[in-house]
């Protein structure tokens, strides 16, 4: 139901937002503190992973530079250190002399053209010599003396010549440093104690060398003359000098010299003038400097003149206005500046600017934040957006942004950045119910249409501010049916057509000011699936798509049916989450869906298939919350971990996280916009991040990618005698290492200080690795137990994944171990053919061993054991009690063998002999022993369960020799006669050799041809 709205609550809401409107323009134009908000933005960010380190190790930040490798170095009251883009390394002061840092309080410092760093201290010259890690105090140059106790100005000009400012006057050393000459400045004034020291020294495009001093002005010596001219401060005179004391000195590229004063401002001389113009701050002038204390000055690439100012952060010069633009440190806001207490502006080689701060801190400016726009909260501004946790952003017709926050709702002029908020007011029926926007629309009459979380639905008059609120009412059928509207979207028809929480679908009705419901009825078939709509979505082809936790469903808008599509992992013709968080039709035709845990579905409406993309591909969250197209038809996701953008030809997909300087990582809600310009929005949990995404190609040259670190058994490698390091490892190009050094690490960097927290890395070692070992961010490569011999070891860097820029490489030689040297091969065949010879020689004293063995206790004649042989092995079986168990020996004997002899010849009698041993071998088993005890006699030893299958094993052989045919003449049969005794645990091989013998005569005697078994040992 649309609530009753009294003409007198109109009036007043009415007048309150003219008001409001009347006091944000003024706002803009600017009054006293406001105009120090009221700036092009400028975001800046502090450089360095441990900040309070930084802060504790460096103290207030006098000086910056950077040197020819692309190092940057920071000077403080505490100390110096280096950074690398990664990391920063401390240098401190050591007493000891031995080429560590002599003092710690650096006031400024200068990189000569041999990469030579000179630093100006509270003790004096100090030069740093790169090429061998080591600082030098300078008191002597050549035959001259540099007799001060303190250095606080330096400059190089043209020649390399070094200029060092001092409280005793100027030295000007010779770039061959063995040439000295000094100046001496004396103006016409009283000089008073602490008025002389040199501060700053400029050398202007005429050679002109200009001293900013303490107390005595501005001196100018004169290089042709060796003589001062003065600029000093006349009270009487607004066209001279602002003060006495002059901290910084700059000539611009229009030949202007500003001079910043410590007490009046900025005065500046124009070129061909000796009048200065002063800019003198003034609480009640808007744009004035902002502070009379100036620390630096620095003209940047772009020509914009920019102020350090002590307490009052940076101020920037605007030549049309000729006022100053302010940059504040803001506390709550983490992309302002570190301090306002700035001391020092540097522009390094790619045009970013770096801020050194008191009491501590750093703050960058990256060229590359010029591309993203942020608008967040801020809680001295009640023109900032009046909560950080976006929810939706729409463009009006009008050009203007309105914005659904959890804590109200936002117009936001994207020229000016300023923001009109309109908050809940329960009891004001002209004003939002509830803060929470979770939906937006315009209609086609240009009412704004604002969808609450449990404050119902609004119509938003945006030129009265006034509010028409909507909200069940059970009397009234035709009232909107839930106070939970979640999205609003509007048809090819202009029909408003309204998501809920808990009342499924409404479509507003305008001639009756109603709305009519589509329900989820589980009876109906074909309906809609659920009553918890989240996201809508009006296709080009007449369809409504609905979107919750229950599927996506497709609504006919001509003849109003509801299709569902089909959900199930796995096939192509359904999606594969029910929970739907976005929709999304493409220029091709192409709607996608963003889900709430399986990454994002693509839907072919002609082949009406599906395709899926999650982090298995590369997503860096499953969760997908917004989807849009830029102008070159590239697909962005927004998702819980940052952004995505698909090529739209190559589908590459690149990612965009807090670090690439995001107004968070967030995205949860469908809070993104293209507007008319092809500026992309998106709104976090932190705020909105706007770009236009041609800006982001880099445009930055190709960082200098170096060897920071060199570890040995993680431990890090100093420059020394016995150092493998024989100069720095980012200067080297080769190194060797022993064979004891089987692990080593580099550490490496690319010193590109804008895109350094997006920077990944690969690297190769030449003659061992096949290929480029990608490492991402991780920015060191370990290897271990290499071989002897010859590797180069190369760095790459990219920021995008098409583009790498290769690095420093470096020759790694690792020694062989002595055992691996020529000499020690030259050995190794020496002793391979000794051995060889040696192990010839013992074959052949092994083969006859065994043929003496073997002729020892084999038999001659039968091959079987001899007498010796069956000693031998009796002596191992006959040793204890355990190894007789079971065993049993038998004595055979050929019968009538001296009839044979006779009858045949002993040729004979030695075939049958070789017979009877080789039947004997055939028939016993592979365990059992058989040898020639002498003669026609053989000994059996066997391993038998007991005597009757002793007996049944010697009966074998028995038969087997009876049943052989010898062919002998007048010799039928051969035949034996055996005698078996198993053995007792007092049996000697001898005691049951004897009992076998008596056993094998009983045989004889009873007829030969059989076997007797022996009567057991008593």
């Amino acid at each position: 139901m649309r609530e009753g709205n009294r003409v007198k609550s109109i009036l007043k809401r009415y007048v309150c937002n003219l008001l409001s409107i009347f006091l944000l323009s003024g706002s803009a134009n600017g009054f006293s503190e406001t105009s120090i908000i009221d700036y092009p933005e400028m975001r800046f960010t502090t450089p360095f992973d441990n900040q309070d380190r930084a802060r504790q190790e460096l103290g207030g930040v006098n000086a910056i530079v950077q040197d020819k490798l692309g190092f940057i170095w920071i000077g403080g009251e505490n100390g110096l250190a280096r950074y690398d883009g990664r990391t920063l390394l401390y240098f401190k002061s050591d007493l000891s002399g031995d080429g560590s840092l002599p003092l710690n309080y650096i006031f400024q410092m200068v990189v000569d053209s041999k990469n030579t760093l000179w630093l100006a201290t509270e003790e004096g010259l100090i030069r740093y010599d790169i090429g061998v890690n080591r600082f030098e105090r300078v008191t002597t140059i050549g035959s001259f003396t540099i007799d001060v106790d303190s250095v606080s100005a330096l400059e190089i000009d043209a020649n390399d010549q070094l200029y060092v400012g001092t409280a005793r006057g100027l030295y000007v050393i010779d770039p061959s440093q063995q040439h000295m000459r000094f100046f001496l400045p004396r103006p016409p004034l009283t000089i008073e104690p602490n008025i002389e020291q040199i501060r700053d020294i400029l050398i202007d495009d005429k050679k002109n060398v200009w001293l900013a001093t303490a107390g005595m002005g501005v001196a100018v010596l004169n290089p042709n003359t060796e003589k001062f001219n003065y600029f000093l401060h006349n009270p009487q005179d607004s066209g001279s000098l602002g003060h006495n004391s002059v901290r910084s000195v700059l000539q611009d590229s229009r030949g202007r010299i500003w001079f910043g004063t410590y007490g009046n401002g900025v005065s500046r001389l124009d070129a061909g003038s000796e009048i200065f113009q002063r800019y003198v701050y003034n609480a009640d002038v808007s744009g004035s400097i902002g502070g009379n204390i100036i620390w630096d000055i620095k003209e940047d690439a772009a020509g914009n003149i920019l102020f350090a100012i002590d307490q009052r952060g940076l101020a920037r010069f605007d030549e049309e206005s000729e006022h100053f633009v302010h940059y504040r440190h803001r506390p709550y806001d983490l992309t302002s500046l570190v301090s306002d207490q700035l001391r020092v502006i540097y522009e390094d080689n790619n045009n970013d600017l770096w801020f050194g701060a008191s009491p501590s801190g750093v703050s960058f400016y990256s060229r590359n934040t010029n591309k993203f726009r942020h608008f967040i909260t801020q809680p001295s501004d009640p023109f900032s957006l009046s909560n950080n946790s976006i929810l939706r952003i729409i463009e009006a017709a009008d050009g203007m942004l309105w914005v659904g926050t959890e804590g109200g709702l936002n117009r936001l002029d994207p020229a000016t950045g300023k923001v009109t908020r309109y908050l809940a007011n329960p009891t004001d029926p002209a004003a939002l119910r509830a803060n929470a926007v979770l939906a937006l629309e315009e209609d086609s009459d240009g009412q704004i249409w604002v969808g609450t979380w449990g404050g119902g639905l609004h119509r938003l008059n945006p030129h009265s501010g006034i509010f028409s609120r909507y909200f069940p009412n059970p009397s009234e059928s035709g009232s909107i049916n839930s106070e939970f509207i979640w999205d609003i979207t509007k048809d090819r028809n202009d029909n408003i057509w309204i998501a809920t929480e808990t009342g499924g679908l409404n479509r507003y009705e305008k001639s009756t000011d109603s709305f009519i419901h589509y329900y989820h009825d589980p009876k109906i078939k074909g309906g809609i699936t659920g009553n918890f709509i989240s996201s809508l979505m009006a296709d080009s082809k007449g369809n409504l798509w609905l979107g919750g936790y229950t599927g996506v469903n497709v609504f006919n808008l001509k003849n109003e049916t509801f299709t569902q599509i089909p959900y199930e992992t796995g096939f192509s013709n359904s999606t594969n989450s029910k929970n739907t968080k976005a929709f999304f039709e493409d220029s091709k035709g192409r709607v996608w869906i963003g889900t709430q845990h399986r990454g994002v579905n693509i839907f072919d409406t002609r082949s009406k298939e599906f395709r899926y993309l999650d982090t298995s591909d590369g997503l860096p969250s499953q969760n997908v919350s917004g989807i849009l197209e830029d102008d070159n038809q590239n697909i962005w996701l927004a998702t819980g971990n940052g952004l995505v953008k698909i090529d739209s030809l190559s589908e590459k997909i690149t990612i965009f996280g807090r670090e690439a300087e995001l107004a968070g990582s967030n995205y949860n809600r469908e809070a993104l916009l293209k507007d008319r310009n092809g500026r992309l929005y998106f709104g976090s949990s932190e705020g909105i991040t706007s770009f236009h995404p041609a800006e982001l190609r880099s445009d930055s040259a190709p960082p200098p990618i170096r060897l920071v670190s060199f570890r040995i058994f993680n431990k890090e490698v100093n420059l020394g005698e016995n150092s493998p390091l024989k100069v720095p490892i980012f200067i080297a190009d080769k190194i060797s290492l022993s064979y004891k050094d089987s692990m080593f690490t580099f550490g490496f960097s690319a010193l590109d200080y804008r895109n350094s927290k997006t920077i990944h890395y690969s690297y190769k070692l030449d003659g061992f690795d096949q290929d480029w070992i990608d490492v991402g961010r991780n920015a060191n490569a370990v290897y271990t137990n290499l071989g002897p011999g010859k590797y180069t070891f190369r760095v790459r860097a990219s920021n995008d994944d098409e583009h790498w820029y290769t690095g420093q490489s470096l020759e790694v030689r690792i020694q062989a171990p002595p055992w691996r040297t020529w000499w020690a091969y030259v050995l190794y065949v020496i002793i391979i053919f000794s051995a060889l010879y040696y192990r010839h020689s013992h074959i052949v004293l092994r083969a006859n061993a065994r043929a003496y063995q073997a002729q020892a206790t084999k038999d001659a004649l039968t091959g079987v054991y001899n007498r010796f042989g069956l000693g031998q092995i009796a002596e191992g079986v006959f040793s204890n009690s355990e190894t007789k168990r079971g065993v049993g020996v038998a004595l055979f004997d050929v019968d009538h063998f001296k009839l044979i002899n006779d009858r045949c010849g002993h040729d004979s009698g030695d075939y049958v002999l070789k017979n009877v041993a080789r039947i004997a071998k055939d028939t016993i088993r592979h365990s059992d022993h058989f040898g020639r005890w002498g003669g026609e006699e053989f000994v059996l030893i066997c391993v038998v369960r007991d005597p009757e299958d002793g007996m049944e094993l010697i009966d074998k052989v028995r038969i087997a020799i009876r049943e052989f045919n010898f062919g002998l003449d007048g010799i039928a049969k051969v035949t034996v006669s055996a005698g078996f005794a198993m053995v007792s645990e007092v049996d000697s091989f001898e005691s049951a050799l004897k009992r076998a013998d008596t056993a094998m005569y009983e045989a004889k005697k009873s007829g030969r041809d059989r076997i007797v078994l022996a009567s057991p040992k008593e």
